[in-house]
């Protein structure tokens, strides 16, 4: 949290006794569950997965009782970037879907500054739907289907570059 870039979109930079608090207060509400995100088992990232009805985003939108919202950094440079994003992304999403089978849509609401988390989430397969204005910041509202998610086989990252034909 205390990393600039993290720190740039979170705005929870602080000491250990503030993380820690941070922490309990997420472990104390029931519709928030924290997880870390690893790499060859080296934590990098950190998101939170949440009840979107039950949060302040289930009111900009119709939100339906199993939809989930998430909260994402990684705190860890060396996993920054779109080849690293390709790989968490889907797998956050997939592992949300996986984790209720009632949830048919995901919703995420990144800060509408956050260019590259757009340009990903849009990779990945989340639509634009609209602005959203919190108390705190302005917003993006991404959502991914999961009949999509599934359909399109999202969980297979997209390669930007050309296929390369041997002759």
């Amino acid at each position: 949290m205390n990393d600039p870039v993290v720190s740039e979109f979170w705005n929870e930079a602080g000491s250990l006794e503030d993380h820690e608090g941070y922490l309990a207060r997420l472990a104390a509400d029931p519709h928030t569950n924290a997880f870390i995100i690893c790499f060859d088992e080296k934590p990098a990232g950190y998101f939170e997965a949440y009840w979107a009805k039950e949060d302040r985003i289930g009111a900009h939108y119709d939100a339906d009782d199993f939809d989930q919202g998430w909260h994402v950094l990684i705190g860890d440079f060396r996993y920054r970037g779109r080849a690293f994003a390709s790989a968490w992304m889907p797998s956050v999403s997939h592992f949300l879907f996986l984790s209720d089978c009632r949830t048919q849509r995901l919703v995420i609401e990144p800060r509408i500054d956050n260019t590259k988390m757009h340009r990903n989430l849009a990779q990945c397969g989340y639509a634009d739907i609209k602005e959203i204005v919190f108390s705190h910041k302005r917003s993006r509202l991404g959502m991914l289907l999961r009949e999509r998610f599934f359909d399109e086989a999202l969980l297979i990252p997209k390669s930007n570059t050309p296929n390369i034909r041997k002759t």
